[in-house]
């Protein structure tokens, strides 16, 4: 029978040891309450970790880590409340798979919009499947804007205001 090498039974009690501590200071950090997967998403692509202590739907572009971050969050929620109705709370609910899917026009590159590893890939509806079940009151499906057509939309403001000048 091989014999277990001490520094390894070490490493894996030290491992064990820092993802307990961790998950007590995640705990501690919201107050014992739970956050959603679509608020851990917006707080994790946050720029300061004291802004990020609660989500704010309010917070403005310059407080997320990338500008499309924000663009990204805010078409969700338009477009959740135009799924579920205009009085529904995205930020209470967790990331809905086919509300991605229609914002981000289905999966690019193997991956969702938003909120990829929080997604359960055996519940989101694929986009043919979307696309059999829509009507002509339903959210539209929407392509993903790459970062080329957002390169263009500065490049037109900019013109934009250098044409005022």
């Amino acid at each position: 029978m091989a014999k277990l090498n001490p520094f390894f039974v070490l490493m894996l009690n030290l491992e064990l040891l820092i993802i307990i501590v961790l998950f007590l200071f995640q705990l501690n950090a919201h107050g014992g309450e739970q956050i959603t997967y679509f608020q851990a998403y917006a707080m994790g692509h946050q720029t300061k970790y004291s802004t990020a202590a609660r989500y704010d739907p309010a917070a403005p572009t310059s407080s997320y880590s990338n500008p499309s971050v924000h663009a990204r969050l805010i078409q969700y929620i338009e477009t959740t409340k135009k799924v579920c109705g205009p009085e529904y709370d995205p930020a209470a609910h967790d990331i809905d798979g086919e509300v991605v899917m229609r914002v981000g026009g289905g999966k690019v590159r193997g991956r969702y919009m938003i909120g990829h590893a929080s997604l359960d890939y055996s519940k989101v509806p694929s986009l043919s499947q979307i696309q059999a079940r829509s009507t002509g009151t339903s959210a539209p499906i929407r392509q993903r804007p790459n970062t080329t057509m957002n390169m263009v939309a500065d490049l037109q403001v900019i013109s934009t205001l250098f044409v005022v000048h």
